[in-house]
């Protein structure tokens, strides 16, 4: 039972790794963090952005913000039922949790590695850099090394 145990805790520690890991991939537009209409008037305001770019970036921000919310949900679920799992340990139960919260996580990341290339679309080439050089410095300001789109888990 003991090597059992182990073994489910070495699992566990991977598959929060994994998460952990997952969350942490660079992403701009980041809807399920903010707020999309303040996201969309910082960049109107620091890149500049036409009517045009700011209609269409508006409606991105939106729809994946949207398209995240059940997530977000879920998530708070999960992390709620795991934090729970304090009292009355269920091994199985905790392990089907974090392999849901792994894949919920990985959605996440994908739709905000998505929403920012398709923002990244609509940007022309000036813009782009000025993007990428306030990604690299909030990225120094939060103690990663400032490639473009690197952004901080908070």
């Amino acid at each position: 039972m003991r090597t059992r145990t182990n073994r489910f805790i070495r699992r566990g520690t991977a598959v929060l790794a994994l998460v952990a890991a997952i969350a942490a991939v660079p992403g701009f537009a980041a809807p399920e963090r903010g707020d999309p209409e303040r996201m969309l008037e910082r960049m109107t305001r620091h890149l500049e952005l036409s009517e045009s770019q700011q209609s269409a970036i508006g409606q991105l921000l939106q729809e994946s913000a949207a398209d995240g919310a059940d997530d977000r949900a879920r998530m708070k679920e999960i992390r709620e039922a795991l934090r729970a799992q304090g009292e009355n340990f269920d091994a199985a139960a905790s392990e089907s949790l974090t392999r849901e919260l792994g894949e919920v996580t990985a959605r996440s990341a994908y739709r905000r590695t998505e929403t920012r290339a398709a923002v990244r679309d609509l940007l022309n080439e000036e813009q782009r850099a000025e993007l990428d050089a306030a990604e690299s410095e909030r990225g120094k300001k939060h103690g990663k090394q400032g490639s473009p789109g690197e952004r901080p888990r908070q």
